[in-house]
C-alpha cells in the first residue's frame, strides 16, 4: 500500500478524536500559505453549510446524521496533500502527537463499538415494532392477536432500557452511550491549539477533528433515549469560513435539542421519537379494547386499530431506512481505524528506528 493511500485511512480515523460535553476554544491557525489547505477549508465550509441548510425540523433526523458522517468521512481525504509536513515534523523527533494517537485509537475502537451496539439495541427495538404490526396486519383482529402485538410492544420498551440501562464501576446508573461520551470528552480535552500551528497536516487535521468533535456529539446525543445530560456545544472562535459555518450550525442544532427536551421528548432522534410515540398510542389502544373485552370489534374501533398500525408501520421504515446506511458508516470508521493504526504502528517504528530507536 503506498504512503499516500496509507494516509487517507489515516485522516479519515483522525477524524475520531470527539468529545460531545466539553468545552473548547481556539483561534484560527495561521498555517494558509498552501492551496490545498485553501480548498480543503473551503470544501469543509460548503459541506458545513448544506447541513445548516437543511430545513430545521430534519436537525438530529437520520437523514441528517447520514450527511453528517457522510462529512466526517470525507474531510479528511484532503489530508494525504500534507504527508510531507508530518513526516517532516516527525524527523524532526516529534513524536508526541503520534504516542497519544496511539493510546487513543484503541479507546476510538471501543466508542465505535458501542455506538455499533446502540444501532443494534434500535434495529431490535424495530423488529419487535414490526412484530406488532404484523399482529395486527390480519382483517379480523382478536383478543389473541391484540395480546401478541400487546407483548411485542412491551419488548420494545425493553429493548430502549436494555441500551440506556448500565452500570459503572462505582455502582453509578448510566448508558453505554453516557460511557461512550465520557470517553470522548476525556479525550476531547487533550486536543492542543498548538498542534495546529505545526505545519498544513496539522492544521487539517486539526478542522477535522474540531469538526468531528461536533458531529459526533451529535450523534451520541441522538441516539439516547429520554437523554438526562443536556447537549452541551463547543465555543468556537477563528476567522476561517468553517469556523463561522460550524459555529451558526452547532447553534441551531443545539437549539434544536433544547426544544425537543422541553417538549419532553422521549428520544432526540427524531425517527425514534416518532416511532415510539406511535407505540404508546398504539399500546394505549390495544389496552383499552383488551379491558373492555368487547369482541369481536366494532368497525369504529376496527378502523382506529388499522390507522394507528399503518401509522406505526410508516414510523418503523422511516427509521429502518435511515439506520442502514448509518450503522454502515460507523463501521466504515471502524475499518479505517483499524487500518490507520496499524499504519502509524509503522510509521512510529521507523520513525524511532530512524532518530536512533528512540
Amino acid at each position: 500500500m503506498s504512503s499516500s493511500s496509507l494516509f487517507t485511512s489515516l485522516g479519515a480515523a483522525l477524524q475520531a478524536f470527539p468529545s460531545p460535553r466539553f468545552s473548547l476554544r481556539f483561534s484560527s491557525p495561521t498555517v494558509k500559505s498552501h492551496p490545498v489547505l485553501k480548498a480543503f477549508e473551503a470544501e469543509l465550509s460548503a459541506q458545513l453549510e448544506q447541513l445548516k441548510s437543511m430545513d430545521e425540523a430534519g436537525y438530529l433526523s437520520l437523514p441528517w446524521l447520514c450527511q453528517a458522517m457522510g462529512v466526517v468521512l470525507s474531510t479528511h481525504s484532503y489530508v494525504e496533500a500534507f504527508i510531507p509536513d508530518l513526516q517532516h515534523a516527525l524527523d524532526e523527533g516529534n513524536n508526541k502527537w503520534l504516542d497519544e494517537y496511539l493510546d487513543d485509537s484503541i479507546k476510538l475502537l471501543d466508542v465505535c463499538i458501542v455506538l455499533r451496539d446502540t444501532i443494534a439495541d434500535i434495529k431490535s427495538y424495530h423488529a419487535f415494532v414490526q412484530l406488532a404490526v404484523h399482529s395486527l396486519e390480519k382483517c379480523t383482529v382478536g383478543e389473541a392477536q391484540l395480546r401478541r402485538a400487546k407483548n411485542a410492544m412491551a419488548k420494545c420498551t425493553e429493548a430502549l432500557k436494555r441500551k440506556d440501562e448500565e452500570f459503572s464501576p462505582q455502582g453509578q446508573k448510566r448508558s453505554k452511550l453516557e460511557t461512550c461520551s465520557s470517553i470522548l470528552r476525556r479525550m476531547g480535552e487533550k486536543l492542543s491549539v498548538e498542534d495546529a500551528l505545526k505545519g498544513n497536516f496539522f492544521s487539517a487535521i486539526y478542522a477535522a477533528q474540531i469538526t468531528t468533535i461536533f458531529i459526533c456529539g451529535a450523534l451520541t446525543a441522538a441516539l439516547c433515549f429520554k437523554p438526562r445530560r443536556p447537549f452541551s456545544s463547543m465555543n468556537v472562535t477563528g476567522q476561517s469560513p468553517w469556523v463561522i459555518s460550524l459555529s451558526t450550525l452547532q447553534q441551531r442544532v443545539k437549539e434544536k435539542v433544547d426544544k425537543k427536551k422541553a417538549k419532553g421528548s422521549s428520544a432526540l432522534l427524531e425517527e425514534l421519537d416518532k416511532a415510539d410515540l406511535s407505540v404508546r398510542n398504539l399500546q394505549e389502544l390495544v389496552e383499552r379494547i383488551l379491558v373492555a373485552k368487547t369482541f369481536p370489534l366494532n368497525e369504529d374501533k376496527a378502523d382506529k386499530i388499522g390507522q394507528a398500525v399503518e401509522s406505526l408501520r410508516a414510523c418503523a421504515d422511516e427509521m429502518n431506512d435511515g439506520l442502514i446506511p448509518l450503522e454502515q458508516q460507523i463501521s466504515e470508521l471502524f475499518r479505517l481505524l483499524i487500518a490507520s493504526r496499524m499504519v502509524l504502528l509503522d510509521i512510529y517504528s521507523h520513525s524511532s528506528s530512524g532518530s536512533g530507536g528512540n
